[in-house]
Order: C-alpha cells, then sequence, then structure tokens
C-alpha cells in the first residue's frame, strides 16, 4: 500500500492499512478477501489478487478473480453496502490487462460501479 489508489486508501483509513497488515503477517494467501470497516462506515475490500510485486511482468492472478468479485458480491448482498471497484484493477503495477478483467468484473459481480480514480497531489 505505498503507491496510487492503495497509498490513497492508506492514508484516509489508516484502520483498514492495519487490519491489511495484520493479515499478511498471519494468512494472506492469493484469492483473499479481507474486509475492513472504517471508522465512517464504509467497507474497504482488500482483494488479493497478484501473485507477487513485481513492475517487470504481470502478476495479476485473473483464475482467483471470480472467487474474490463473488465474495464481495455476496458480501455486498448480506450487508447491504454497494460496490465500487476501481477502473483498471489488476492492470497498473500488477500488469493485468483490462480487456480480460472488465468482463470478469461484470460477469462476477455485476452490481460493482466501476470509478475511475486521480491520484491526488
Amino acid at each position: 500500500m505505498g503507491s496510487g489508489l492503495a497509498l490513497q486508501i492508506r492514508q484516509k483509513w489508516p484502520s483498514a492499512h492495519d487490519d491489511y497488515v495484520r493479515h499478511c503477517r498471519k494468512s494472506a494467501k492469493l484469492g483473499d478477501v479481507l474486509f475492513s470497516i472504517v471508522n465512517d462506515g464504509q467497507i474497504v475490500a482488500h482483494c488479493f489478487g497478484q501473485s507477487e510485486i513485481s513492475r517487470d511482468h504481470c502478476v495479476t492472478a485473473y483464475e482467483v478473480y471470480p472467487e474474490i468479485l463473488k465474495s464481495v458480491e455476496d458480501y455486498s448482498a448480506v450487508s447491504g453496502s454497494p460496490i465500487f471497484i476501481p477502473y483498471g484493477i489488476g492492470c497498473g503495477i500488477a500488469g493485468g490487462d483490462w480487456s480480460i478483467m472488465l468482463p470478469t468484473i461484470k460477469e462476477h459481480c455485476p452490481n460493482a460501479t466501476i470509478v475511475e480514480w486521480k491520484e491526488s497531489k
């Protein structure tokens, strides 16, 4: 959570970052979804959808996204919380292809709203 959208989440909701760090230290695995309820009642879903950190090649694990997105959709159905997914998820540093990710999102998380974000300066 050191750059881009992840950094903005870390800065806005430090408790979400704390939850993420705890999960990474104890049991994080590819395909996990960790839900953090932040101080304003919103929910941040940490989606573990990349196999490693690399700027040299694609590390987006497309095969886990159907399961990840189903978990998010199910949580939303139970909690009544809307789903906002950042445009380009898995396609920045992780190197994924949006033409693969977008249809996956639409199929497995049809109630999601795709949101474009701008890096704050």
